[in-house]
């Protein structure tokens, strides 16, 4: 699974706003309502920035409604100022200048994957034997009568199945979302040309705006793929085939809309609740994930995990009980620690991976008051002995040592003094 956490929220946020301004009937309150809805999604997920200038496009007269472009930023205005008021805006202005290029995730990621390519290889396939059987469709119904509705959607279909499969196999779960993309932008082209002959572009922007959301949950620095865009793409793809099988004029027995509905739902849906148990970003197989997490992680009640996972959390909570008089600060992972505990993190950030460091200017202060913390001060840093990441590639018991070599984790191993460890980990007085 991609893309958990606070980008859901953005999503849930844009979403509920769209939903509440397509059926507001041009009444005033459930326009602003829906607008500052939208507004909010940024407050969750930066990336989310985007959606408010795509919403304002795609889905109102932008000549008529600038009222509704100021609700939806005022929000983060007031971030802005809770931010500049608490003495954070330099801080803030560090961290929005830390991933400097949209190029990559925005635009490369696109045009230079394979997966995408596919996609517009049927969206090609789709347009064109649409438009061939268009010019046909007599023949086609009294040759194939009863079939000839499966005919008409056969592309389509075996798009589905693409898909069906390759969530069975849990291969290229992660680039499908591309393949998806590539087919709608290619469905969304034709419909635009279609369009601007009759100079009405209405549909079109409404169109646009889930493949824009899509496009925005990709541009993160985190996982780069449209992946949670996959469900409004589909359902995109969807209405296009409805508009398009409406020009074969079949008799309404055929049914041709349900037969797409039925067939894309039962060859499609099972092999991804298959792959959603069975291939979990980052984790093994759901069949073992037995561990449970209560008691040993806060709102971890009814979670389960491997292991390894569940070992290194045990042992972090018997350090935690022992040193309950003392201020700890944990590095490099284990970010899940700080939620619900009952003192603050010492240091200026909760997760010291690579991404999170990767401006020369947060690296630097996060550094410097790690070497800052004191003994005296009843402070002590916990250093994890083993690379998270391979606890769910390994087999069960079997875990790397951690081979960070960082500054920061040198300088505590060779500075501090190693007071006490257990098997996951040591804790070092500064």
């Amino acid at each position: 699974t991609y893309y958990g956490w606070n980008t859901l929220d953005g999503l849930f946020f844009t979403s509920l706003g769209a939903y509440i301004y397509l059926h507001s009937n041009e009444k005033m309150i459930p326009q602003l309502l829906a607008f500052l809805l939208i507004g909010l999604a940024p407050l969750f997920k930066q990336n989310f920035l985007a959606v408010i200038p795509l919403s304002y496009v795609c889905l109102c007269d932008i000549k008529k409604k600038y009222h509704l472009l100021f609700i939806s930023i005022f929000p983060s205005l007031i971030y802005l100022a809770l931010i500049r008021s608490f003495g954070g805006w330099e801080e803030m202005r560090i961290q929005f200048t830390s991933y400097t290029s949209i190029l990559g995730p925005g635009f490369f990621a696109y045009i230079q994957n394979k997966a995408t390519h596919r996609g517009v290889i049927f969206g090609l396939l789709w347009i064109f034997s649409m438009r061939w059987m268009l010019k046909r469709p007599l023949r086609i119904i009294e040759k194939f009568k009863a079939f000839s509705p499966l005919v008409v959607c056969a592309p389509l279909l075996l798009f589905f199945f693409y898909g069906a499969v390759v969530w069975w196999q849990g291969k290229y779960t992660y680039k499908y979302p591309f393949t998806l993309f590539g087919f709608i932008f290619v469905l969304l082209l034709t419909f635009i040309v279609n369009e601007a002959k009759s100079k009405n572009f209405k549909n079109t922007q409404i169109a646009l705006f889930p493949l824009g959301v899509a496009w925005v949950t990709g541009i993160s620095g985190g996982y780069i793929t449209p992946i949670l865009g996959g469900a409004p793409i589909i359902s995109l793809i969807l209405l296009f085939s409805f508009k398009k099988i409406e020009e074969f004029n079949f008799p309404e027995k055929f049914r041709a809309r349900e037969m797409v509905v039925v067939i894309a739902f039962f060859s499609f849906f099972p092999c991804w609740i298959y792959g959603r148990y069975n291939f979990i970003y980052g984790e093994y197989t759901a069949s073992k994930l037995v561990h449970p997490l209560d008691g040993l992680l806060p709102g971890g009640s009814g979670l389960y995990t491997t292991k390894n996972n569940y070992l290194a959390f045990k042992s972090l909570n018997q350090i935690v009980e022992k040193y309950e008089n003392y201020e700890l600060a944990l590095i490099p992972d284990y970010p899940g620690f700080w939620v619900g505990f009952h003192q603050l993190n010492p240091l200026p950030i909760g997760w010291a991976n690579v991404f999170e460091l990767a401006n020369p200017k947060v690296y630097e202060r996060f550094s410097r008051e790690l070497k800052q913390l004191s003994g005296s001060k009843n402070q002590l840093v916990v250093l994890q002995k083993f690379a998270g990441y391979t606890f769910s590639i390994l087999g069960e018991g079997e875990v790397l040592p951690l081979h960070d070599k960082r500054e920061f984790i040198l300088h505590v191993q060779k500075n501090f003094t190693l007071i006490d460890e257990n098997e996951f980990f040591g804790v070092y007085r500064p």
